[in-house]
C-alpha cells in the first residue's frame, strides 16, 4: 500500500493536465489521527475525452490541511480552493477517474512509511533465513 502511494505521487508528475473547476470546499470535524482538528475537504469536477468526472483527492496526502480552529481551516479554503476557483486537474491516463490538484508530491510520511516497511521486511527475512541455517 505505502509503496503503490509512492508510486502514484511520484507518478502524478507526469499525468496529462484538464482544466476543472472546484465545486464545494468545506471543513470535515477531526483530521484523522489527530482530536479535535479541523480537516480541509475539496471537491472538483472536470472533463477527460468528454467524460464529467468529479472527484476528491488533492494529492495523496489526506487532508492537505488541517487545524485545531475551523475558522482557520475555512479560511486557508477560501484563500486556496473557494468554491468555483479554476483549476488544473491531473489525472491517471489509464483510469481518468483517479485524479490530483497537486501531482507529484511525495510526503516525508509516505518515506518514512516505506523505510520502516522495508525494514522489517529485511528484519523478518535475515531471522528466517537464521532459523533455516540452524536446522
Amino acid at each position: 500500500m505505502f509503496c503503490f502511494k509512492m508510486w502514484e505521487d511520484h507518478a502524478s508528475g507526469a499525468w496529462p493536465r484538464a482544466p476543472g473547476t472546484v465545486v464545494r470546499s468545506y471543513t470535515d470535524h477531526l483530521c484523522p489521527g489527530r482530536n479535535q482538528r479541523w480537516a480541509v475537504r475539496i471537491v472538483y469536477r472536470y472533463t477527460v475525452d468528454g467524460q464529467a468526472r468529479e472527484a476528491k483527492r488533492v494529492g495523496n496526502s489526506d487532508p492537505v490541511y488541517c487545524d485545531v480552529e475551523r475558522e482557520k481551516a475555512a479560511g486557508w479554503l477560501l484563500e486556496h480552493y473557494p468554491a468555483g476557483k479554476p483549476v488544473e486537474v491531473s489525472y491517471n491516463p489509464s483510469d481518468p477517474g483517479a485524479a490530483f490538484l497537486q501531482p507529484g508530491q511525495v510526503s516525508y510520511a509516505d518515506i518514512a512509511e516505506t523505510l520502516v516497511l522495508l525494514m522489517f521486511t529485511i528484519a523478518a527475512f535475515r531471522g528466517a533465513s537464521t532459523v533455516r541455517s540452524r536446522m
